[in-house]
Parts: structure tokens; C-alpha cells; sequence
């Protein structure tokens, strides 16, 4: 699940660098969703689902962690050129973000997002 999370991050960068949107990932309560625009509804943790796209492949807006499995929350938004914005459409990722994926064993996996290219490694 870790690489599969990984992948999905990367497509609302490249639709918004694609469509020149603004286009965000967001994780909370152990469910994952992608957004556009630049309403602020979108980003809490029960949004509208009217507002919310579907990741390509699956049939939920929102997509549940596996039992067991937990993620940080977090917000992250892509603008036109694909640089990532921190919780809100003011804040640049001005430092690299690492967001860990654990499961009921535990173990951890993390990932960060890189300032400046959005670049998720």
C-alpha cells in the first residue's frame, strides 16, 4: 500500500501542472482523497464529495488505509507548475515534509515531499 499511496500523491501534481490547477492530496481519520481548486471546504476532513475527483482506478472519493494501517494527516497542494503548498494556498513547502505509513505490527515506511519541485521520494 505504501508504493501504491506513493504513486497516487504524484497524480495531482501532474494534473495540476497538466490543467494549470491547483490540485492537492490530503490525508485525515485514516481516509485519502485528491481535490481541486482553491476552496477551503476541500481540504477538511469530511469534505463535500461534490467537490472531490476520483483517484484514477478507484470507484471511492475517499480511499480507506488497509485495517490496521495509519498515516499522518496531512494537506498538501500542488499550483500550475507543480510546486507544493503547505495546509493552505498561502504557505509554499518551504522545508522537506516526511509522512509516515505504519501498520499493526508496527512497521514504518516514510516518504517526503521536497520543496520547490514537489518532488515525492
Amino acid at each position: 500500500q505504501f508504493d501504491k499511496i506513493q504513486n497516487q500523491m504524484r497524480y495531482p501534481q501532474s494534473m495540476a501542472m497538466k490543467r494549470s490547477e491547483w490540485w492537492g492530496f490530503a490525508c485525515a481519520n485514516n481516509q485519502y482523497w485528491i481535490f481541486t481548486g482553491t476552496n477551503k471546504d476541500i481540504v477538511d476532513t469530511d469534505p463535500n464529495p461534490e467537490l472531490l475527483p476520483r483517484l484514477p482506478g478507484q470507484e471511492d472519493l475517499k480511499i480507506s488505509l488497509a485495517d490496521g494501517m495509519t498515516m499522518t494527516s496531512f494537506t498538501v497542494i500542488f499550483d500550475s507548475y507543480g510546486i507544493p503548498y503547505w495546509t493552505d494556498w498561502n504557505t509554499k513547502l518551504d522545508t522537506e515534509k516526511t509522512i509516515s505509513l505504519t501498520d499493526s505490527v508496527p512497521h514504518s515506511r516514510s516518504f517526503t515531499i521536497i520543496p520547490e519541485t514537489g518532488l515525492i521520494r
